[in-house]
């Protein structure tokens, strides 16, 4: 089954890998980041990137819309869950994956 995934703090290492393995299985990818990360990051071909941060609400709202069914959280924090919460209550699972 093709998944629809929102990874969040996609051009770190854990989110970065995980988009790209996603991707790579044919499943639909949108990557969320700051856009402060200046590193080498992996290589996201196929994965949408959009840049802001899901602390933000407002930014988050600017998601609602997207046919996400899974949210990947590669840091996750009281503020990134709420808005995933309030924003994206269609999504079906969401995972926390921290270092």
């Amino acid at each position: 089954m093709k998944r629809n995934f929102l990874v969040l703090g996609t051009t770190g290492e854990l989110g970065g890998r995980a988009a790209q393995i996603a991707a790579a299985a044919g499943h639909k990818v949108y990557g969320v980041s700051r856009g402060l990360n200046t590193r080498e990051h992996v290589n996201l071909d196929g994965v949408e990137l959009i840049t802001g941060d899901k602390k933000d609400p407002e930014f988050m709202k600017t998601l609602s819309h997207l046919p996400v069914d899974a949210v990947l959280d590669t840091s996750h924090s009281p503020e990134s869950m709420r808005n995933i919460r309030d924003f994206l209550p269609h999504v079906k699972n969401v995972f926390v994956v921290s270092s």
